[in-house]
Formats: structure tokens, sequence, C-alpha cells
């Protein structure tokens, strides 16, 4: 990368270990280039804490989709389209939870 010339050569990017880095900060002056290393943590997966994120995740901000209904004239084209389920939205259009709705 050009933005790192000449202080790194083509080839050093490309074959970086894992959790090395190069940076360039750039805020008001433009700096040298600066390297680093990340520091790896192992993480234990939790797979019921998972799967409750993922669930309360789909209750509170999926939206259910249901095909709409299509009437078509004899010769194929579109007449109407109903929608099979209103779906309530708070404002600025996201769907309410269940414990929204209710109140």
């Amino acid at each position: 990368l050009n933005q790192f010339m000449p202080y790194i050569a083509k080839g050093d990017i490309s074959n970086l270990p894992k959790y090395n880095f190069y940076i360039k900060v750039s805020a008001l002056e433009s700096d040298e280039p600066y390297s680093g290393i990340t520091i790896y943590t192992p993480l234990k997966k939790d797979t019921k804490l998972i799967d409750k994120l993922i669930e309360s995740s789909r209750i509170n901000w999926a939206i259910k989709y249901q095909r709409p209904e299509v009437s078509k004239t004899s010769n194929g084209h579109i007449k109407e389209v109903k929608e099979t389920e209103n779906v309530t939205t708070a404002e600025g259009g996201m769907p309410l939870s269940p414990e929204q709705e209710v109140a």
C-alpha cells in the first residue's frame, strides 16, 4: 500500500503473522506508520447463552414474513395485492415487541 511507503515494503503486509498489524494515524499531520500486536484471548463458547441471545433477538426484532395474497386477471395480470397480516410498528418503523403491543 502506498500510504505505508517507504517504511513498509510491499510483501510485509501480506506476510504479517496472526494478531499483528500496521497502522498510520493521520489526524492533523501524517505520522510514520506504527506496528503492533494484539492480545489473543481465547473465549469459551456458552452455547446455551448464544441460543438464548438469538431467541431474544428474534422475539424483539424479527418480522414474520407472510406472502401477500395476489389476485390475477384471467390473462395473468396482477389485479390486486392484499397484505395477509398487519405488522404494528413503533416510531421509526421498528416493529413493536410483544410487551409494547400489550401496553
